[in-house]
């Protein structure tokens, strides 16, 4: 019996762990646990997607920053003065009325006299000084040569003060001189600026236009990978959590009907049994061996006594009346074994429960229930190939709304187009940029004769200069000076004014420009744009001309000022330029009316009433163990507490003995029978007595272990059955409509992955996809650098450089003359110089000297000399 248990345990385990491995085979994770992809786009096991940074694309090769050379104070300077002379700022008011029709000249010329008179009065002060100057020049000129006045008289005075004079004009003179060599550096860098600006020009306009191909490139590529690649992932997420809806779904549904309807413990109680069925096993089988025994022992016991019986009865029958006391119908058993209940149909149900292996039966029907999750995965699979066919189909819907975008790139041509316009406009004008390089150092020498006489008429003049020599006496070097002065105050005289009429020109056109054009377009306010043409009725008339003429709506308020303020940000395109209004990304947004997940869903149909927990075989099972111990124990206790035999045979082998002893019977044959008949007796109660007693006993005692192993189990029975009953009909009842309740978290977390794409998305196409920087950039190159900077700036430049050398040319003749009155070698010493003399002494110098030469009163060589 030992043995037995030890058998059944060891199987008990070994069968549990086997059915124990295949319930768990199958994994119950999703997979795979994490997605990702080469963009580092990733998605962990809950289906949190994290989308990677935009990729930025090609990068822009236009360079915006800007250097002046060196000549920024330069053009600071020319700015203020052009600030100075109109500090007015740009007509808005002016121009909006004519544009309306508002404003009346007539009326109002005094608006435009204002707005002009600064310029005005600068362009009649040049016109005068273009007029007066080369006047001024002539009467200075005759004055010198006809009259000898002006300082044209060989003849230099003595004072007391004469060489702090000469030491005055010198120094104001170098000073004149050199910012006159500053004005001409100026003028110079300048020349080359414009070279400079040029080649600028050409190189900035290739690369910003280049950019803008860039630009538009990355632009669309940027889209293709938002709508496409991103797409692409979140499909690839959404996938997963489909085909892994017996997971994410039916394991949480089978938690919840475990939970809820105890399944786990209606199957555990039913495992439990499983040690019960093998001691009851045991013990039932030990009452049936213990049985066996005693009905084989009781047989020979029976037997014995009534082959003695026997005897006994013919002794006694020829003994007479002193046998009549003895009784042998009494040697018999009491303890019948014929009467105990027969309980082989118990012992062959127990056979047959303990021979199914209860706990493999019941782990069949936890398996059922433990597939719950493929049995949601089977009986979704149309819905799951439904959803994949929708999400696959919305790959064309992408395509489509893209469509009106990467069409642009079918008309990017015009973009190099235009570009070999310009650049050919360019190599035109670069095949006459030497003429004007050579016309402007040209300009730059004339200052620059200028300069240089001054400084080596001061050098000169200033070396060969001696105080001990009379002005008749002065030394080559001196008089070489002098002469050097007076040739500069002559080109002066002879280029000062064709420079002022150049300047006049180039001012009025660079100051205007600076004012009409820079000043406006430059100001961060973009006041130009908000004034003139943002305005629905602004310049180009009804609507809003950019509304117009991008988005084909001219209601739409698209400005010039808002898509620079944007672009100057880093805006995205879409946001900017309001490209909403072209063409809606609502088709992506709006996926649900293409894609709908949670109709899909809610219509998910999976019928969990099938699921047995109780299978037919373990109810049998459980239910022939209940019969199996269903015995009736209250007879086998009553029967087996009776006595062996009806009498006690010693007791009765004693008495046959005392009738063998009495006179009469002694020493004859009947006496001899009645001892040998107790011997008998003695005999079977030593052999078969003992045997069967003990037999009986020991049965006793395996129906009392067997009574107290089942006494609970009856009710532990039903309890079971009616607590897996409940549990199976929960799970019937209940699987199916907990499955519609729980895929509403199954849809949410499907939703989720396509809001968190639609999110990010809608974030990325309007502040990251296609940052119209280079729009920003291609406006400030041409406008900012180009044309205000490398232009206007250098063209103001060059006109202040030569109004800034003109300025001290003027001081300059003054000084040229002054001081070389002190370094030429003079005619005449001071004391010839009296008025008696020159009133009478014409004539006869004249008479002294020759013939006078073709002009009358001219000296020749004094005139010579004096310039």
């Amino acid at each position: 019996m030992k043995d037995y248990a030890v058998q059944r345990t060891t199987v008990l385990v070994l069968s549990l762990s086997v059915l124990l491995r295949l319930s768990s085979g199958a994994s119950e994770v999703v997979s795979p646990s994490t997605i990702s992809d080469a963009y580092n786009n990733t998605a962990d096991i809950d289906s949190n997607v994290t989308y990677a940074p935009i990729p930025q694309g090609a990068s822009y090769s236009a360079d915006t920053t800007y250097n002046d050379g060196g000549l920024g104070p330069l053009y600071n300077f020319a700015r203020s003065f052009i600030n100075t002379t109109q500090p007015n700022e740009f007509p808005y008011d002016i121009i909006n009325g004519i544009l309306d029709g508002s404003f009346d000249i007539g009326a109002n010329y005094m608006q435009l006299v204002t707005y002009a008179i600064g310029f005005a009065v600068c362009f009649v002060l040049g016109l005068l000084f273009v007029i007066i100057f080369p006047i001024v020049g002539c009467c200075l000129c005759c004055c010198r040569c006809c009259c000898n006045n002006c300082g044209g008289r060989m003849q230099q005075k003595s004072e007391t003060n004469t060489g702090c004079r000469k030491l005055i004009f010198g120094l104001c003179l170098l000073l004149c001189t050199v910012f006159m060599a500053v004005g001409m550096i100026c003028t110079y860098v300048t020349n080359e600026q414009t070279t400079v600006a040029l080649e600028t020009a050409q190189t900035s306009i290739n690369s910003n236009f280049d950019d803008m191909l860039t630009y538009l490139n990355n632009t669309i590529k940027q889209l293709n990978y938002a709508a496409t690649t991103n797409f692409d992932f979140t499909k690839r997420v959404i996938f997963r959590d489909l085909d892994n809806i017996g997971v994410i779904l039916g394991v949480p549904v089978r938690s919840t009907l475990s939970t809820e309807g105890n399944v786990d413990n209606s199957i555990n109680a039913i495992i439990g049994l499983d040690t019960t069925i093998a001691t009851v096993t045991g013990n039932l089988v030990a009452v049936n061996s213990s049985l066996n025994d005693f009905g084989a022992k009781a047989v020979v016991l029976v037997a014995a006594l009534n082959n003695v019986s026997a005897q006994v009865q013919s002794t006694v029958s020829t003994c007479g009346l002193p046998c009549s006391a003895i009784d042998p119908n009494l040697l018999a058993v009491d303890a019948d074994v014929t009467a105990l209940p027969d309980i082989n149909s118990q012992f062959s149900k127990i056979d047959s429960v303990s021979g199914q292996n209860i706990t493999a039966l019941a782990l069949q029907g936890k398996k059922q229930f433990d597939d719950i999750p493929e049995t949601v995965a089977n009986e979704s699979a149309s819905t799951i190939t439904t959803m994949k066919n929708l999400l696959n189909n919305f790959d064309g819907t992408i395509a489509n709304a893209l469509s009106s975008i990467t069409a642009l790139t079918d008309n990017l041509g015009s973009i190099d187009t235009i570009k070999a316009d310009i650049n050919d406009i360019l190599s035109q004008a670069s095949g006459y940029e030497k003429y004007r390089w050579n016309a402007g150092v040209g300009l730059t020498c004339t200052v620059l004769i200028v300069v240089v006489l001054q400084i080596f008429g001061i050098l000169l003049g200033g070396v060969g200069y001696s105080s001990k020599n009379s002005p008749t006496e002065r030394s080559c070097m001196s008089n070489s000076g002098g002469l050097m002065l007076m040739s500069a105050a002559g080109f002066i005289f002879i280029f000062a004014w064709l420079l002022m009429f150049l300047v006049m020109i180039v001012f009025l056109i660079g100051g205007n420009m600076e004012k009409m054009v820079c000043q406006p377009i430059t100001d961060p306010s973009y006041k130009i744009f908000k004034e003139l043409l943002d305005k629905p009725d602004g310049l180009f008339g009804q609507g809003y001309f950019l509304g117009g003429l991008i988005l084909q709506n001219n209601t739409i308020n698209l400005t010039f000022s808002g898509i620079l303020e944007g672009c100057k940000a880093g805006g995205a395109a879409y946001s900017t330029l309001q490209l909403s209004n072209l063409f809606s990304l609502a088709t992506v947004v709006d996926y649900k009316s293409t894609i709908d997940i949670q109709t899909q869903i809610d219509n998910l149909n999976v019928d969990l009433s099938s699921v047995k927990i109780l299978t037919p075989d373990t109810e049998k099972q459980l239910t022939d163990f209940q019969d199996a111990i269903n015995i009736d124990f209250a007879s086998f206790v009553s029967e087996l507490t009776k006595n062996t035999t009806q009498v006690d045979l010693i007791s009765f082998a004693v008495d046959l003995e005392t009738l063998a002893d009495l006179g009469g019977i002694n020493g004859t044959a009947t006496g001899d029978q009645l001892r040998s008949q107790a011997t008998l007796l003695r005999s079977i109660q030593a052999n078969e007595f003992s045997d069967a007693d003990a037999s009986k006993v020991a049965l006793l005692g395996s129906i009392q272990t067997l009574n107290t192993t089942v006494s609970g189990i009856p009710a532990t029975l039903n309890s079971t059955l009616d607590a897996i009953k409940l549990t199976e009909a929960y799970v019937q009842n209940n699987g199916s409509v907990l499955v519609r309740q729980m895929a509403t978290s199954y849809a949410d977390r499907l939703l989720g992955v396509a809001d968190t794409f639609v999110t990010f998305t809608l974030n990325a196409v309007n502040n990251d996809i296609g940052k119209c920087t280079p729009l920003w950039n291609l406006w400030y190159s041409l406008t900012n650098v180009l044309l205000c900077k490398h232009i206007v700036d250098v063209m103001n430049g060059f006109w202040f450089s030569f109004g800034w050398c003109i300025f001290f040319m003027v001081p300059s003749v003054i000084f040229d003359i002054k001081l070389a009155k002190h370094f030429r070698k003079m005619d005449y010493d001071e004391e010839e110089d009296s008025d008696s003399s020159v009133s009478g002494s014409n004539t006869e110098m004249a008479e002294k000297r020759g013939p006078p030469p073709p002009y009358a009163r001219n000296k020749v060589g004094v005139a010579t000399t004096s310039w």
